[in-house]
């Protein structure tokens, strides 16, 4: 399986949806990584918040025995195992847009970068 995957698209097109398999792809896949180190990055809150319904539908879907997503090769048990393991780490469910991510390194590193870490964007 492909580690990095990027997807350019005009609007309409499916990106979200296509980002939704792939984030579950990569969680089912890696039993032992942590949901905090998966990161989704899109460009606005919207489609944010969208991606996250989505891969939520798409597990309920799978755990209630939806055949639409067989290609994502989970099974029901597993697909429970994953929504219970987004909602018990909600705060690391990384699906986030561009400037949220950046902001956050921004955050992490500011004694590094000699900033303060409380800043404000304007």
């Amino acid at each position: 399986m492909k580690r990095l995957l990027s997807i350019n698209a005009s609007a309409g097109s499916g990106k979200t949806y296509q980002l939704a398999k792939r984030y579950i792809q990569i969680l089912s896949s890696y039993e032992k990584i942590p949901i905090g180190s998966i990161v989704a990055i899109t460009f606005t809150n919207k489609a944010s918040h969208e991606m996250k319904e989505r891969i939520f539908h798409f597990l309920k879907s799978i755990y209630r025995g939806s055949k639409v997503f067989d290609d994502l090769k989970i099974d029901p048990e597993k697909a429970l195992k994953l929504l219970i393991g987004i909602i018990k780490n909600y705060d690391d469910f990384y699906v986030t847009t561009i400037d949220s991510f950046m902001n956050r390194i921004l955050k992490a590193f500011s004694v590094e970068l000699e900033i303060f870490p409380d800043y404000d964007i304007t």
